[in-house]
């Protein structure tokens, strides 16, 4: 147990209580690692930013393709992958870098930048905040509707054949 005079010391020094929890490594370890996660969590960002680009440019490609001869000509099979083409770049949306991951880093970075045990540490502590959840379950729904695609596809063949 703390004495009052010691919290008293430290509270005064800057250092909020509930850090005295977690004790700071090595500042030179510390550091290294922050800097490691950080450029490691930017590259992934930069990535996901390209990745989501191509999604944009095949989106829209496909989305061209398909209303190439007007909306009133357009079989059911179209309808539905356009419908289904749509959902899927809306949960794409909510899981890449433009809605989830830099809200995130951004929290990370630049509004609790301050934190003395560093970004990792945020991270770790805020990984089930409820948008980086939200961006989480809208990637299962994204896994589960593309899997359902493949199976249906798969059943049709098979009848086919």
């Amino acid at each position: 147990m703390m004495k009052p005079l010691e919290l008293d010391r430290i509270t005064s020094s800057g250092c909020h209580p509930v850090f005295l929890l977690y004790p700071l490594r090595r500042p030179d370890l510390q550091l290294r690692d922050d800097i490691l996660f950080s450029t490691s969590y930017y590259i992934g960002l930069n990535v996901n930013a390209v990745l989501y680009g191509v999604e944009l440019v095949l989106y829209f490609q496909t989305m061209g393709l398909l209303f190439r001869d007007g909306r009133a000509k357009m079989t059911t099979s179209d309808q539905f992958f356009a419908c289904f083409s749509t959902a899927l770049l809306s949960l794409v949306t909510l899981t890449t870098h433009i809605s989830i991951e830099a809200i995130f880093g951004r929290e990370m970075w630049i509004v609790f930048s301050k934190n003395p045990r560093g970004p990792a540490v945020y991270s770790e502590e805020n990984a089930s905040i409820w948008y980086q959840t939200w961006g989480t379950a809208s990637g299962v729904v994204l896994n589960w509707l593309t899997d359902g695609l493949m199976a249906g596809s798969n059943a049709l063949y098979a009848n086919l054949t």
